[in-house]
């Protein structure tokens, strides 16, 4: 299964019926730890942050001993940042050991978020620029998921460039590429074109009076 070409709902919904039925782990055996992040990762998307934390409290035990702490980890990175607790949420991104190569397409996404709303421009220059060589040598990770990446890197660019000096031809532009690159209107990308859709339509009304 791959961790960001599958739907966000059909994932969930797949997982749901598994935890409904009491079948995500078989008996005498462990939960693969991939299946705990993209569950995980899905939720966070999704901002079902009360979820991920019951998930979490239930299901972390069910993960082989080697693997519980960096997925324990990056659930609560997950959490920091729902509580927008973004520099504790770095803190752990920074240190969280990663057991598959995906694990670090996650943490790259989350390192983006943290950077943007920390303000921390330089540190995310810092990261985009080595997404490069990142990329080429995680061979393991296919070519749609690494794209999603850049996307990702590419339109977080675009709103500090936005923030900073505010384009109203360029911010539409941005609005329509992102709309058509997710449809997954809970997500972080699309909350934040509507934050500043809404913080430059309040500094326009303002300044009628």
């Amino acid at each position: 299964m791959n961790p960001l070409s599958t739907s966000t709902g059909r994932g969930l919904r797949s997982f749901d019926i598994m935890i409904a039925n009491n079948i995500l782990v078989r008996t005498g055996t462990n939960l693969p730890v991939h299946l705990f992040n993209l569950y995980v990762w899905n939720l966070f998307n999704l901002n079902e942050f009360a979820r991920i934390q019951k998930f979490t409290d239930k299901y972390t035990k069910y993960l082989s001993h080697d693997k519980m702490q960096s997925s324990h980890e990056f659930a609560e990175a997950c959490l920091q940042i729902g509580r927008g607790n973004f520099r504790e949420a770095m803190e752990i991104l920074m240190t969280i050991r990663y057991d598959y190569a995906a694990m670090k397409i996650y943490v790259k996404h989350l390192k983006a978020i943290c950077f943007y709303e920390m303000n921390h421009l330089s540190s995310f220059t810092y990261e985009q620029d080595s997404l490069r060589s990142f990329l080429k040598s995680n061979l393991k990770v296919n070519e749609y998921v690494k794209e999603n990446l850049k996307s990702h890197f590419r339109f977080t660019n675009k709103l500090f460039n936005l923030r900073a000096a505010f384009d109203i031809a360029e911010f539409k532009l941005l609005k329509r590429d992102i709309n058509g690159h997710t449809a997954n209107e809970h997500s972080w990308l699309i909350t934040k074109v509507n934050e500043l859709d809404k913080e430059q339509s309040t500094k326009s009304l303002n300044n009628r009076h």
